[in-house]
């Protein structure tokens, strides 16, 4: 099946190092057997990757990689910034993954992934990582195919979790099997890697997958999202959406779907600093987690920044969904000096 073509919005501003059709894979590993006392032992299981570009599974079950299943699904539904790769521990920033993997529903027949070099160059092979510091690379997977490949992936762990695991027909990555099982037997299932509290596995399982999976917007139609440096609480936040702080996705990148709308955030982000890093240098009245200019000659180009990053993230969102810029006061740290 070939994949529609791409709207023309993704070919402009900066093109990715490489484009590839994208192809989803996955290793199913046991890292670690359980035994809690007079219980029968059970397996932690997790699912290494396997991608275009993407480095050899042996590589990156060594450097505990894996697939994070749920945010996999979600994406499929919802476009946005996704973990979809992690740390097995969940703690990305161990393993070397510092961000995101930006997801886009061009048509009803497509998914892109970008993938930034720098905040993932752990998960690509060395060839790719070394082709350049900065630039990414973009994945365009048939929606069909993309979404038959997460179905298959969510029916081997379900068919594990009934049957229990055959140690001699899976890699067990060089635990004794013959101290945990007798040959034939099946032990039985833990926790899948990422665990976030031990209810990962059993909230995929539970959970019903409609068929085929539903298309939600990123933003609801008639939503109002300002961007900017929003007082509050202690500090400033960068995100509202019809006047309130989003729960559910609470830091900014996570409503970002493409890693040209990263690059801009992080030229706007590169005007200011915390005040936590300066404290020493500023007064009283301002509040530990704000941020501050870090220079006042650049007030201007912050704010200019600013007004592109949300004219950026208003290209990825729908007709009736208003993104704009807040200009709000910033005290500088060589004003004050």
């Amino acid at each position: 099946m070939s994949i529609p073509p791409i709207n023309n919005d993704h070919d402009s501003g900066i093109p990715p190092l490489l484009t590839l059709p994208g192809r989803l894979g996955w290793t199913v590993t046991v890292p670690e057997i359980r035994r809690h006392a007079g219980e029968q032992a059970e397996a932690v299981l997790q699912l290494t990757p396997t991608f275009p570009t993407s480095a050899q599974a042996s590589v990156l079950r060594e450097a505990g990689i894996v697939w994070n299943v749920p945010a996999l699904v979600e994406s499929l539904e919802r476009p946005g910034g996704y973990y979809l790769l992690d740390a097995d521990d969940g703690d990305g920033e161990r393993v070397g993954i510092h961000g995101p993997v930006f997801v886009s529903h061009p048509n009803e027949a497509s998914v892109v992934w970008e993938l930034d070099l720098a905040s993932l160059r752990p998960v690509f092979t060395q060839e790719i990582a070394s082709i350049a510091e900065t630039g990414y690379v973009r994945l365009q997977f048939d929606r069909h195919l993309l979404e038959s490949g997460i179905r298959s992936m969510l029916s081997e762990l379900a068919q594990l979790a009934e049957d229990g695991i055959d140690l001699d027909a899976i890699d067990a990555l060089g635990h004794d099997i013959e101290s945990w099982s007798a040959a034939g037997e099946r032990i039985g299932v833990w926790s899948l890697d990422p665990d976030h509290g031990g209810l990962s596995l059993e909230k995929l399982l539970s959970r019903e997958t409609l068929s085929p999976l539903p298309r939600r917007p990123l933003w609801p139609a008639g939503s109002k999202v300002e961007i900017g440096f929003i007082p509050a609480h202690d500090g400033h936040e960068l995100l509202q959406i019809d006047g309130e702080f989003p729960r559910e996705r609470p830091w900014i990148a996570s409503w970002f779907t493409r890693c040209e709308t990263l690059y801009a955030f992080q030229t706007w982000l590169g005007f200011v600093t915390r005040a936590f890093m300066v404290l020493e240098q500023l007064g009283p009245e301002v509040k530990t987690n704000e941020f501050v200019l870090r220079h006042e000659s650049d007030r201007t180009a912050c704010h200019d920044a600013g007004r592109r990053l949300a004219r950026q993230m208003a290209e990825a969102a729908g007709p009736d969904v208003q993104i704009c810029y807040i200009e709000a006061p910033l005290v500088s740290v060589d004003h004050i000096r």
